[in-house]
């Protein structure tokens, strides 16, 4: 959305879906045909100039959470850098990777993007 008075865009919401992919080509992770409502990384109400704040909660990863910053990191708005930050998650007997080392990642820590 676009405002007129103070000459800005305004996303209200975003949302990220994902596909992980091993060296050989194989598909370790896919959650690209999920609804918009059950997508795994999410925000609204970006705050922070070029700084946003995501959130990931991962209910097929043992209800895996947790933070996302990302931000430019060049004038040109190319590099994106990517910091998940997953804090304490509590993994239950319940869960199917319980005493799985390691603990499947979906998702990286700290990346760039670069726009291609």
């Amino acid at each position: 959305m676009y405002n007129d008075v103070l000459k800005y865009y305004k996303d209200n919401f975003l949302i990220a879906k994902f596909k992980v992919l091993d060296e050989s080509g194989s598909v370790l992770f896919d959650n690209t045909n999920l609804p918009d409502d059950k997508a795994k990384i999410w925000g609204r109400k970006f705050r922070k100039r070029d700084k946003y704040s995501l959130i990931y909660n991962d209910p097929d990863l043992c209800n895996t959470k947790g933070n996302i910053i990302i931000n430019f990191t060049d004038a040109a708005k190319t590099k994106l850098n990517w910091k998940l930050n997953l804090g304490s998650n509590m993994i239950t007997i319940d869960c199917q990777y319980y005493n799985t080392n390691p603990f499947p990642a979906a998702i990286p820590t700290e990346i760039v993007l670069i726009k291609q």
